[in-house]
């Protein structure tokens, strides 16, 4: 599924009440509309940000919650997340073997892992 389709998801059926000016506006400001729409969300559903906005579902979309699609890291010297088969996997490279624990064709997104910060005290 594209970003765009998953904005008009989450929109459902209020998408085709929003002006195409508006839906243009949702599809390049991820998903944010001019505050005049907000009678079409309640209030559990509602995220604001000054004079727009969007459905809740649609928080972290602006980095899709920190994973890169694709099938291969830039940089395979590091250990990764990785979404495949439905789920989340730890993985990593190794220079003699390749990837480990996932083959890297099931793979639709990954993430790095980040190091740790060592404790302050």
């Amino acid at each position: 599924m594209t970003k765009e389709e998953k904005i008009k998801e989450a929109w459902g059926e209020n998408w085709s009440k929003i002006s195409k000016e508006n839906q243009k506006k949702a599809l390049k400001n991820n998903g944010f509309v001019s505050q005049y729409y907000e009678d079409l969300l309640s209030k559990e559903t509602i995220c604001r940000k000054l004079f727009d906005v969007r459905p809740k579902s649609l928080q972290g979309i602006e980095n899709n919650n920190g994973w890169i699609k694709g099938n291969e890291p830039n940089v395979p010297n590091e250990s990764y997340f990785v979404f495949a088969f439905g789920g989340i996997y730890e993985t990593f490279y190794d220079e003699k073997l390749g990837w480990l624990y996932v083959n890297r064709e099931f793979v639709t997104h990954f993430q790095p892992i980040e190091k740790p910060k060592p404790p302050i005290y």
